[in-house]
């Protein structure tokens, strides 16, 4: 075993049954899972604004579900950086050594397989430190989206204005569409 690992302990133990909350939604019930959490509700605070920088309705997901109250499509575009945000995890736990101090246990006492952890604020601190992509990556990502969609929409207003099935076809795209068009429109 690597001697990252095991200085981990039960830190890195794998659970065998998420502990769930009364919504059906994992807790994090591992500190392994809160740094993971914190370091991923880092990045979509970054790709939020990524987005609406650029006129895009977050709300309107393509890879997850469209669901009241989430903004789908900054999960979708977190994707691009969700492996980079998981390797900068795993180089803080192992280049940190832990402490039960590092976690406090919520509500119900425990901090073990059915309870669930949340990070001491000089530990979640550090982990945003460590765990930050650069903005400009996450620009890059929501302007990579944009640019299809912008084309798309400029193949469709010449097919629209040659008399073909063009403007049809922009109504079945989504939000997405109406929102690029927003922005390509305003760029006229």
């Amino acid at each position: 075993m690597p001697g990252g690992c095991r200085r981990l302990g039960w830190w890195g133990a794998p659970a065998t049954r998420p502990a769930r909350t009364m919504a059906g939604h994992a807790r994090r019930a591992r500190p392994t899972h809160a740094i993971l959490n914190d370091a991923s509700a880092l990045l979509a605070r970054q790709t939020r604004p990524a987005l609406a920088s650029r006129g895009f309705d977050r709300a309107c997901g393509f890879l997850h579900a469209e669901k009241s109250g989430r903004d789908s499509l900054v999960y979708d575009l977190m994707e691009c950086e969700r492996g980079t945000v998981e390797s900068l995890v795993l180089d803080v736990l192992q280049a940190t050594t832990f402490h039960r101090g590092d976690v406090t246990p919520v509500t119900d006492g425990s901090c073990g397989s059915c309870g669930s952890c949340r990070l001491h604020p000089q530990l979640a601190r550090a982990v945003v430190a460590a765990c930050r992509v650069p903005q400009a990556r996450v620009d890059e990502h929501a302007r990579w989206l944009q640019v299809p969609l912008l084309r798309a929409l400029e193949a469709d207003d010449e097919a629209a204005a040659d008399g073909g099935a063009g403007a049809g076809a922009a109504r079945h795209r989504g939000a997405h569409t109406r929102t690029a068009r927003h922005t390509h429109t305003a760029r006229r």
